[in-house]
C-alpha cells in the first residue's frame, strides 16, 4: 500500500520534471565562469558595511551608497519603537534597493540584457499559452510556457542556470507557487531582475547576485512600501514552502537564528497589529536559507 502511494506521489514529480527537462533541452548558459570571484569573506564585508566608505573599495560606488544608506538605516529601524518610523525607514531602504537596480540594469551591457527580439519571442509565446480570454498566464502554466519557448527558440536568454532553476523547477519554482497568475510585464520585468543578477555573478559578486533574486519575488507582493505586516508576508512566504502563522511567536519560532542576530528586528513593545516585517529582513533570511 505504501508502495503504491508512493508511486501515486512519484509520478507527478517524475512528469513535471521530465516538463522542465523538455523546456530547457536548447537552454544555453550565458556566460563562462567570471575569472575573478571574490572571497565569500570579502564579499560579507562589503555587504554588511565593514568595508571603509569613500575609499573606492566596494565593488562599484553606486553598491558603497546603497550599503552606506542600509548600514546607516538598519540602527535606527532596529532602535525604533515607533511603527510609522519603522515603516518610514524600511520604505527608504527598499527605494535604496530600486535606484541600484535601476541604474545597473541601464549600465549592464546588451549581452546581459533582455533583447527586443527576446522580448518579443517572450511575448509570442505568452499569448499561445495563456488562455485565449485572458490577459494572464496562470501560475499552472509556467512550466509549460517555458517549455513552449524553449521549444520555438531556444533558450538564450542570459540567465544563470540556478536563478531559472528558482523560477520554474517543479520543486523549487517559486513562480508556480507565488500569485495566482502573471501579467506579460510582470514576467518580463522578472527576466530583466535575473538577467541582472547573471551580470553580477559574472563579476564574481555571488552574494550580490543573490540579493538581487530575491527582490523581483518580493515586488510581485509589494512593489512600493519595502514591508509587509504579519498577516501578508505570512501569505507571501507560502511561495518559498513556509507555512507561518500571522503572529509574532510564529516568526520567531521559524526565524529564531536570525532574529538573535538582530536584536530590535520585531520589537516587543511594539503591538503585534503593528508589527511589520521589512524587505531588509526578507533579503537576509533569502541568503541564509539559500533559496
Amino acid at each position: 500500500m505504501a508502495a503504491q502511494v508512493g508511486n501515486k506521489l512519484k509520478a507527478p514529480l517524475e512528469a513535471g520534471a521530465e516538463a522542465v527537462a523538455k523546456g530547457l533541452l536548447q537552454y544555453v548558459h550565458p556566460t563562462q565562469r567570471p575569472k575573478f570571484r571574490k572571497s565569500v569573506r570579502r564579499q560579507l564585508e562589503e555587504m554588511n558595511g565593514t568595508v571603509p566608505f569613500g575609499k573606492g573599495n566596494y565593488h562599484n560606488v553606486h553598491y558603497e551608497n546603497l550599503v552606506k544608506h542600509l548600514s546607516e538605516t538598519r540602527k535606527g529601524f532596529r532602535a525604533s519603537k515607533n511603527a510609522k518610523e519603522r515603516m518610514d525607514i524600511a520604505n527608504s531602504q527598499f527605494k535604496a534597493w530600486r535606484t541600484y537596480i535601476n541604474t545597473r540594469i541601464q549600465e549592464s551591457p546588451k549581452e546581459f540584457t533582455v533583447s527586443d527580439e527576446m522580448k518579443s519571442n517572450l511575448k509570442t509565446i505568452f499569448d499561445l499559452v495563456k488562455e485565449r480570454q485572458s490577459s494572464t498566464l496562470p501560475n499552472t502554466k509556467i512550466i509549460e510556457f517555458h517549455q513552449e519557448y524553449g521549444k520555438s527558440f531556444k533558450f538564450t536568454i542570459p540567465i544563470d542556470g540556478l536563478y531559472l532553476v528558482q523560477m520554474i523547477h517543479p520543486q523549487r519554482g517559486y513562480l508556480s507557487y507565488n500569485k495566482a497568475d502573471y501579467s506579460f510585464d510582470e514576467l518580463y520585468w522578472t527576466y530583466q531582475m535575473k538577467c541582472l543578477a547573471t551580470y553580477e555573478k559574472s563579476l564574481g559578486q555571488d552574494l550580490l547576485a543573490h540579493e538581487i533574486t530575491a527582490y523581483p519575488y518580493w515586488c510581485l507582493h509589494d512593489f512600493m512600501d519595502g514591508y509587509m505586516n504579519l498577516e501578508k508576508f505570512s501569505e507571501f512566504m507560502k511561495m518559498f514552502r513556509f507555512y507561518l502563522q500571522p503572529n509574532v511567536q510564529s516568526l520567531r519560532r521559524e526565524f529564531s537564528f536570525a532574529l538573535s542576530l538582530f536584536p530590535g528586528e520585531i520589537d516587543r513593545d511594539i503591538e503585534e497589529k503593528d508589527t511589520i516585517v521589512s524587505y531588509d529582513f526578507y533579503r537576509y533570511l533569502f541568503l541564509e536559507r539559500n533559496l
